[in-house]
């Protein structure tokens, strides 16, 4: 009696292989520039809810940012790059940014990403 074989042939380990080595590549690539989003976030939503902030002048507020970002260790953007407003008292900040990441010679990934401290 032939017993039929069961797993998976060369080919499918191979197609496998690579397609878990491209999804490594591009999460090693993104995942960086995601985590900096994040941080710039909590810097302002830090910054927003410093009561020594409330009545800083910008100059001030982005001056609370360098600090920050240099503790961070931010590239992403600088602090001239913020939006600073004043809503009933309350202060928010936020900033759009682009960060473009080298895939291939010709292909890039644009990833758009707009931070704010609301």
């Amino acid at each position: 009696m032939i017993r039929r074989q069961r797993g998976i042939s060369l080919g499918s380990l191979l197609m496998g292989g690579i397609l878990i080595g491209l999804v490594a590549i591009f999460g090693m690539k993104l995942v960086p520039p995601v985590l900096e989003s994040y941080s710039i976030s909590s810097i302002f939503k830090r910054i927003a809810a410093d009561p020594a902030m409330a009545n800083a002048m910008p100059a001030q507020v982005r001056a609370a940012f360098d600090k920050q970002a240099e503790i961070d260790r931010i590239d992403a953007i600088r602090s001239d790059q913020i939006q600073i407003t004043r809503t009933g008292g309350v202060l928010a900040l936020s900033a759009e940014y682009e960060v473009v990441i080298p895939v291939h010679s010709r292909v890039r990934l644009v990833l758009s990403f707009a931070p704010s401290s609301q």
